[in-house]
């Protein structure tokens, strides 16, 4: 599932990815559920790219 954008530089907060997954939850048995960007990360600068993933995964670990 696509949860975070790559077409914005701005960085998501690890609270709205993580709820972002929880609505997806309400769809999808957890062990189908693949936290994701929304695409490739290659147009992002690399520091935006590493943060945004690192977010991603705080999200993601906390379930």
């Amino acid at each position: 599932m696509g949860l975070i954008d790559v077409a914005k530089s701005k960085l998501e907060e690890v609270d709205r990815i993580t709820e972002r997954i929880q609505e997806c939850l309400s769809h999808i048995d957890p062990h189908r559920l693949i936290a994701a960007p929304d695409c490739g990360l290659g147009l992002l600068n690399r520091q935006l790219a590493i943060d945004k993933m690192k977010n991603l995964c705080k999200a993601a670990h906390s379930f």
